[in-house]
This record gives structure tokens, sequence and C-alpha cells, in this order.
């Protein structure tokens, strides 16, 4: 039985794929600072919370590193058109 080899992708796949992901990342951060804001109010300590609190920290070093993942590999010239986008606008 052959194998049916696709090459590159296809455009929808990859804007769904971009989507998903940029809807899950916002969701951990969501999560993190929800678990800050209702800390710093009060609603319960994080001793209290012992479990939730060790899930939130994994959630937030994810998070953090996903930050340094995308900020260190996102290509060249993106950045260059971003700069060229705020010159454009004066910032």
């Amino acid at each position: 039985m052959g194998q049916l080899h696709i090459r590159g992708e296809h455009p929808r796949a990859s804007a769904a794929g971009r989507v998903l992901s940029q809807g899950f990342w916002a969701l951990i951060a969501g999560v993190v600072v929800a678990y800050v804001f209702f800390l710093a109010l009060g609603a319960f300590g994080s001793s209290e919370a012992g479990l939730a609190t060790a899930v939130v920290i994994a959630l937030a070093l994810l998070w953090i590193g996903h930050i340094l993942y995308v900020a260190r590999h996102r290509p060249q010239r993106e950045r260059l058109a971003r700069e060229h986008e705020r010159g454009q606008r004066g910032f």
C-alpha cells in the first residue's frame, strides 16, 4: 500500500493550526492571570490550594517558555516588517 505525500501545507490547515495554538496559549495565560487575581484578592491562600498552585506554576513556566521560544524563532522578516510598520506609525 502506498503513502500519500503532500508537499507543503494547505493554507487553511496552517491557519487553523495557528488559531488553535494561539487559543491554547491565551487560555493558559487566562488561567494564570485569574489565579494570580484571586490570590491577590485573598479568596484563598497558596498553601490552601497546594495542587492548584503547583499546576499554575507549571502552566506559567510553560507559557513563559513558549513566549521565549516564539520570540527567538520568529523569522527575521516578520521582525523587520513590524519595525517598519512602527516607523510608519511614528512609534
